[in-house]
């Protein structure tokens, strides 16, 4: 015999849940129709980036402030301040050549060792 009680609570839950995953998908997933992407660093930190335009399979990043580092990653794990990944930032701008996966991670440290907030930059 079948429980209507149960099927329905199980029915409800996947309901709640597939709306949430929506409503969290449609304001965390970048706009498509846009190929710039704006970070949001540490609030107490002055360097910022501007900017990260793709072209040509290159990433073009482009900072404000104090910005003097960057790490560009596959992986969600933040780095630690000595990590092998940081690379200096001149004047401002960055441009990379290795565009290849699908889906990178992005952090800038300032010239106080502060390390930004993740940004995700998605291959199209």
């Amino acid at each position: 015999m079948k429980n209507n009680n149960s099927t329905f609570i199980v029915l409800g839950g996947i309901f709640i849940l597939s709306v949430f995953s929506f409503i969290v998908a449609k304001n965390i997933l970048p706009d498509s129709d846009n190929n710039q992407y704006y970070a949001k660093p540490n609030e107490n930190m002055i360097a910022k980036i501007e900017s990260i335009t793709k072209e040509n399979n290159k990433l073009i990043i482009t900072t404000i402030g104090d910005s003097t580092e960057y790490c560009l990653k596959t992986t969600k794990s933040v780095p630690s301040i000595d990590s092998l990944c940081w690379n200096k930032i001149e004047n401002n701008k960055v441009e990379s050549n290795y565009f290849t996966y699908k889906k990178y991670y992005l952090w800038i440290k300032d010239s106080d060792n502060r390390i930004s907030g993740r940004t995700t930059i998605e291959k199209e």
